[in-house]
């Protein structure tokens, strides 16, 4: 009786539960749009500055969607509204085979404003651009058969009327940076002279290594961090580096291939070693909150307190633009480089559950010591910093300032 009765209860519940599954139908993942909509405004740290072109991206976005949109349109989608934000530190977790290359990380040169034309000023080492014959100086005429002010059209979708500078210096260098998959064909003008140049792939092949170093003439040491910021092992790497290099008159810490970034895990021991008490070394400003100042100790493994230059440039990412701007602001470096990335605060994820991937927006501000925004920060002494696979103007400079009597 009460096992009857018992499989008459389960039996009933199963019941319910696929009616429930009958019910439910298939997802709709133009909700992750909504909740990218909803939630950029109320968590990106530096919303106010990008307000006026999002609710334009985010309409046009959700009109183009139907009820049937398939996970890669609705990517295709959010990858487009996402743009309206101009922020290359505003990224997905994951891609399509046709998803655009996030800068700096997937990007090989960097081309600035001058006058009514742009001209490359960052040309990343061992890169499919450095390869091509491009060189420092050169000229934008076309990529892909569109000048400049089309080709920035390209990744500028919302707020047509309202192209400050720095919006349009993005999306001409994101547009060249590219789409997974499709050619990059660049025109460029030198000297008076035209010339096509096929760009392949745009990120160089890693290095095995977490760092490489070398002892310069002069006895100047020279540690050059290969995108290896976020890996634990850069720790023990960088102890055995400063061991091998001894009694050095000077210190080149080349920051200039940090374009993933990395953690605090392995940025703050490094930084220890160069103070002897403990130092603030950057300002944090969570949102809706007082800020604080994030601190370092002093490294227990060993310390060097002699001159040091800090190389930076275009590929300086995020960690390393904190490493950056926390030896300058402790005055324990010469920076010396070029404008860095430009990845603004500190990022958290957003979880999108249609799709099961994540949304990564800075949550929080970082700044300088001084108040100035980490990303909008620039050393005292700027100079050209990445020449492709020319001769490292930048490294011979700052050899030469360690080096002079």
């Amino acid at each position: 009786m009460e096992r009857s009765l018992l499989k008459m209860r389960l039996g009933s519940a199963f019941g319910l539960l696929l009616a429930g599954c009958a019910e439910v139908g298939p997802p709709d993942y133009r909700q992750d749009l909504a909740l990218v909509c909803a939630e950029i405004p109320e968590r990106y740290f530096y919303f106010e500055e990008k307000a006026d072109y999002w609710d334009e991206a985010c309409a046009q976005a959700q009109a183009e969607l139907t009820v049937e949109a398939t996970p890669f349109e609705v990517l295709t989608a959010l990858e487009k509204v996402v743009d309206a934000l101009y922020d290359p530190h505003v990224s997905f977790n994951s891609n399509s085979g046709s998803s655009p290359r996030l800068l700096p990380s997937g990007a090989d040169v960097w081309f600035e404003k001058e006058g009514e034309s742009y001209v490359l000023t960052g040309l990343r080492t061992g890169s499919g651009a450095a390869r091509s014959g491009l060189e420092i100086g050169d000229r934008f005429v076309s990529f892909n058969d569109l000048g400049a002010d089309a080709l920035s059209m390209t990744r500028i979708q919302a707020g047509l009327t309202h192209l400050p500078e720095a919006r349009r210096v993005w999306a001409l260098n994101a547009a060249i940076a590219g789409y997974r998959g499709a050619p990059r064909n660049i025109k460029i003008e030198r000297a008076g002279a035209a010339f096509s140049f096929v760009l392949g792939d745009p990120e160089p092949a890693g290095s095995p290594e977490a760092l490489t170093y070398k002892m310069l003439e002069g006895g100047i040491g020279h540690i050059r961090f290969n995108n290896s910021l976020g890996n634990n092992v850069t720790v023990e790497s960088f102890y055995d580096a400063m061991t091998t290099l001894g009694d050095v008159k000077g210190l080149i810490l080349d920051l200039r291939n940090t374009p993933g970034g990395g953690n605090t895990d392995v940025a703050e021991p490094i930084l220890g070693y160069f103070i002897d008490q403990e130092q603030s070394y950057q300002m944090v400003l969570p949102k809706g909150k007082d800020s604080y100042l994030r601190k370092v100790s002093p490294s227990k493994v060993g310390h060097y307190d002699g001159p040091m230059i800090v190389l930076s440039g275009r590929w300086t990412g995020s960690m390393g633009e904190g490493m950056t701007v926390g030896l300058d602001a402790m005055a324990r470096a010469t920076v010396m480089g070029d404008r860095m990335a430009g990845l603004a605060g500190g990022t958290e994820g957003l979880r999108l559950p249609e799709m099961d991937i994540s949304l990564f927006i800075p949550t929080y501000g970082l700044n300088h010591l001084d108040g100035t925004k980490r990303h909008e920060w620039a050393p005292d002494i700027v100079r050209t910093a990445d020449f492709g696979d020319g001769e490292d103007l930048l490294l011979k400079a700052a050899h030469a300032r360690l080096a002079q009597p």
